[in-house]
């Protein structure tokens, strides 16, 4: 009970308002929340700023709806987006498999970021990577890059034998060229005979693989000269 004069002064604690601030794509859909004190501009940290592109179109964004202004109170944003037409950009090596992909807007030009496609060989050729077709240029529309290749026939031995089987010459010869022999063969007179070169035992052709040649020889008696001599080493008939 009052028993004098009496002043009562009120005792105030201080609150930080927050305000619940939504954030929507660009279908109305609530993908993200935050928390945001009073006077402070919302900041968003989500995916909703990324490109991102589905088969037709290219989504970049551009800003929020309303503009970011600092809270006052609960509130809503929604991302917006720039739309283009997409280009769908795929890299291929000889095989046709897919070594990198893509999608970019037209007036972009095209970055490959996959692995060096692999140099390779078959049965006649050595391929080495040179580059992609078509040349990497700005985009007008969607495009498959397909690795390109330098080919160097690759090298085949050809070994050429006398008629005893005795190599005389070996060649590293390159795919699709016409090996030669290097001289005319030859194959060492024995007591009996001489040999004359006559021709290989088969038409040469260009090369397709290893490949073996055999000379052929004719051959004739080999001549002696008889010498008839007197007793004392006088030279009678010859």
């Amino acid at each position: 009970p009052a028993a004098s004069d009496t002043t009562y002064k009120a005792v105030v604690d201080e609150f930080l308002l927050t305000y619940y601030i939504s954030w929507y794509d660009r279908n109305g859909a609530e993908v993200d929340y935050s928390y945001v004190d009073h006077g402070t501009i919302p900041v968003y940290n989500g995916y909703l700023t990324e490109t991102y592109n589905d088969d037709q179109y290219v989504y970049v964004f551009s800003g929020w709806e309303p503009s970011l202004v600092e809270a006052t109170c609960q509130t809503g944003y929604t991302a917006t987006y720039d739309v283009y037409e997409a280009c769908h950009v795929k890299w291929v090596d000889h095989r046709g498999t897919t070594l990198d992909y893509g999608c970019y807007v037209a007036g972009e030009t095209p970055v490959y970021n996959g692995p060096i496609p692999e140099d390779y060989t078959d049965s006649y050729y050595e391929y080495t990577f040179a580059g992609w077709d078509p040349e990497i240029g700005v985009l007008s529309e969607s495009v498959t890059f397909k690795a390109k290749y330098n080919a160097e026939p690759r090298l085949f031995d050809v070994y050429w034998c006398d008629g005893d089987g005795d190599i005389l010459q070996q060649q590293s010869v390159p795919y699709g060229q016409m090996p030669s022999f290097d001289g005319i063969p030859t194959q060492p007179d024995d007591e009996k005979y001489t040999y004359t070169f006559v021709s290989w035992d088969r038409e040469i052709e260009a090369v397709s693989g290893e490949t073996t040649y055999y000379a052929q020889f004719s051959y004739e008696y080999r001549q002696y000269d008889i010498y008839w001599n007197n007793w004392n080493g006088e030279l009678l008939e010859k």
